[in-house]
This record gives structure tokens, sequence and C-alpha cells, in this order.
């Protein structure tokens, strides 16, 4: 009698953190991403703190992905792949910030690639599934194009891992001492189409990249509010 009683209590209690945890969880993983963006140049020099904050951006998508429910049969193998790409992306990144090698940041950054094409998907399910709207799934679409963003920033550091010479930069920049948040830095100016100048693209490749990255900014803005009008209106519509 004890023991199924302090069993109710755990069960009870791993309930409560799941509610705490998940909770408007978008809201919460977006003020994280958008203070791992400001708290970085500040502490850039730190490998050990560069590496926690990215553990915890990855760490913070894994439950994100955790909270969707996957419809499909093959749930188990979604979970383990985003699982497979997420912990490899980061086991290699925290390796890079301490003994950095080219070879080992290109490896890197294909897994950061295809873990966040594989998040987008997956969180992309999220909002646009029928069905009410809710402050946390509007926070989940600003995630989706948060993290599109920084998609195409791993898109570029590999173009100029490749092509040293794929980029000009303005007087101030070091090539040596670039860092992924340039590209990051880059790629946000180019997602919402503000294009300051001093990074530009100098190739016909990455003028490309850099041209279907503009597109889907501007698509997935528009795209995204119809759809969720669309959902909108039609909950507001239905009988209760």
């Amino acid at each position: 009698m004890i023991e199924e009683t302090e069993s109710g209590a755990k069960r009870t209690g791993l309930m409560r953190l799941h509610h705490h945890l998940y909770s408007h969880f978008y809201i919460k993983m977006t003020v994280v991403m958008l203070l791992s963006i400001l708290i970085y140049p500040s502490i850039e020099q730190l490998d050990a703190a560069l590496a926690a904050i990215i553990m915890v951006d990855v760490a913070m998508m894994l439950m994100a992905m955790n909270n969707v429910a996957f419809e499909s049969r093959r749930r188990g193998v979604r979970r383990f792949l985003l699982v497979l790409f997420g912990v490899s992306a980061v086991t290699l990144d925290v390796y890079t910030a301490l003994h950095p090698n080219p070879d080992v940041i290109l490896a890197t950054s294909l897994f950061f690639c295809l873990f966040y094409i594989y998040a987008i998907y997956n969180m992309m399910r999220y909002v646009l599934l029928p069905g009410r709207i809710t402050l946390d799934r509007l926070f989940a679409s600003l995630t989706v194009y948060m993290t599109l963003a920084l998609f195409w920033a791993v898109i570029y550091r590999i173009i100029f891992i490749l092509d040293p010479k794929a980029f000009r930069f303005d007087g101030e920049f070091d090539r040596d001492s670039l860092s992924i948040y340039d590209f990051i830095y880059f790629s946000y100016a180019t997602i919402t189409t503000t294009g300051y100048g001093d990074i530009v693209p100098n190739t016909h490749q990455v003028q490309s990249f850099a041209i279907v990255e503009q597109m889907v900014g501007v698509l997935y803005v528009a795209i995204l509010v119809a759809r969720l009008t669309n959902l909108y209106s039609s909950h507001a519509q239905a009988p209760d």
C-alpha cells in the first residue's frame, strides 16, 4: 500500500514537471534562442560557454520535438534520427570548440543542417495542425523562422570553408577570426531582406543561395499568415 502511494506520488510529480516544462514551451524556446543571440558575442572567446549555449539550444529543440505528436507509424524512427543528428552535431561542435579543425567544422555543419531540416519539418507540422490557434503555436512559427535563419547560416559557413573567397567583407572584418555568429548575422540580414552590405556574396553560388533564402523568408511570412488566418477563421466559424 505504501509502495503504491509512493509510486503514485512519483507519477504525479513527473506529470507536474512535464506540465511546467511544456506549458507555453515555444514561448520559452523563443526567449532562449533570442538570449543566445544576445549573449553569444560576450562569451565568444570562452569555448566552454559557447558550447554550453549550443547545447542548450539543441536540447530545447529536442524537447520541442518530443512535444510534437507524430502521427506516422515511423514515430520512433523519426525521433531516433532527430536525436542522432542533434547529439552528433553538439558532440562535434564541442570538440571543434576545443580543437578547431576545418574538416570537423565541415562535418559538424552537415549534421546541423540535417538536424535543422528535420526540426523545421516537425515544428511546421505542429504550427499548421488544424485546431485552435494558441499563443504557443504563434511562437512556434517564430521559432521556425529563427531556425530557418540558423539553417542558412550553417549553409554559408559550409560554403566559406570550401571557398574562403565566397564572401566579400568590409575592411574591419578579419577572415581568420570569422565565427558562426558572423554567418548567423548575415543570414538574418538576408532572410529579413535587410542587407546591411558589410558582408556581401562574392560568387554566383553564394548569390543564388542568398536569393533562395530571401524568397523563403518572404514567402514563409506570407504563406504562414494566410494559413493561420484560415485556421483561425475555420475554428471561429465551427459550431460549439
